[in-house]
């Protein structure tokens, strides 16, 4: 009997469905009986996505509209991808049906998608392994980028075991923001509480001003990055805040102002 088949998404102009089930299509080179994903094209064809031989299951993660490639996650070692370990990891199948392993390493430490930007060029994940030859040196958890080219950069630049969590991205991915307890170095920052930061070109910024022991709460941002929400209840200095309530302040190239006072 056939196995019911889930959506997981569709490309915006809908020339490509994405859906999962434990049925192995016929011609599609699958040989297992795990749940995988596979891809219903412009021509009626269906393509599998996640390739693998072992009963482990696949975890649809995007797909890129157009052109672009589509992710997923498992926790089976792909031959031919070079993972290594059976920690879950992200893997990328492009347009043209290449098979990418998307977050290297070999620590057995699970890589977490975190987002893509609108092109599909830039993707984000983050791990506590720390990754070779990005410059990171704690155990914490890390904000990871990977391009289309296949560089891996590190973008929350830390040096001590505290992690950092991804709270958002410009839609085309030059800009970044992530949150952390740390005080990064070379940043301005001097306070052991939770402040945002923005991650650029390879440079790290803090958005977030304040020497008060307050945290501070990633809201929004522009589209471009431009500018940035967030709130506090620390009242920072020439703003006119005068209260220990939650406001809201907008950033926006190195200035602050207040947008909203309770």
């Amino acid at each position: 009997m056939a196995a019911p088949a889930i959506y997981r998404g569709a490309a915006v102009d809908g020339t490509r469905v994405w859906f999962s089930t434990t049925e192995a299509f016929p011609g599609t080179g699958d040989t297992d009986w795990a749940e995988d994903i596979y891809e219903r094209r412009p021509d009626g064809k269906v393509r599998l996505i996640s390739t693998g031989g072992r009963n482990i299951g696949t975890t649809f993660l995007r797909g890129h509209g157009g052109k672009g490639p589509v992710w997923f996650a498992t926790h089976e070692t792909i031959p031919g991808t070079g993972d290594t370990d059976t920690a879950s990891d992200i893997y990328e199948r492009t347009n043209g049906n290449v098979l990418r392993l998307v977050s290297p390493g070999s620590a057995d430490e699970p890589a977490q998608f975190l987002g893509a930007s609108v092109d599909g060029k830039r993707l984000w994940f983050g791990t506590a392994e720390a990754i070779p030859r990005t410059g990171d040196t704690d155990y914490a958890y890390d904000i990871y980028q990977r391009t289309t080219h296949r560089a891996i950069t590190l973008v929350s630049l830390g040096v001590s075991d505290i992690p950092a969590t991804f709270v958002g991205a410009s839609a085309d991915g030059s800009r970044v923001w992530f949150r952390t307890d740390e005080a990064i170095p070379g940043t301005g920052d001097t306070d052991l509480t939770r402040d945002i930061y923005e991650a650029t070109a390879g440079r790290v910024r803090l958005i977030t001003p304040g020497t008060a022991n307050l945290d501070a709460h990633f809201v929004a941002a522009s589209a471009v990055g431009a500018r940035v929400w967030f709130r506090t209840r620390e009242a920072l200095p020439g703003t006119g805040d005068t209260d220990q309530s939650h406001d809201i302040y907008e950033a926006k190239s190195g200035a602050i102002r207040i947008t909203v006072r309770n």
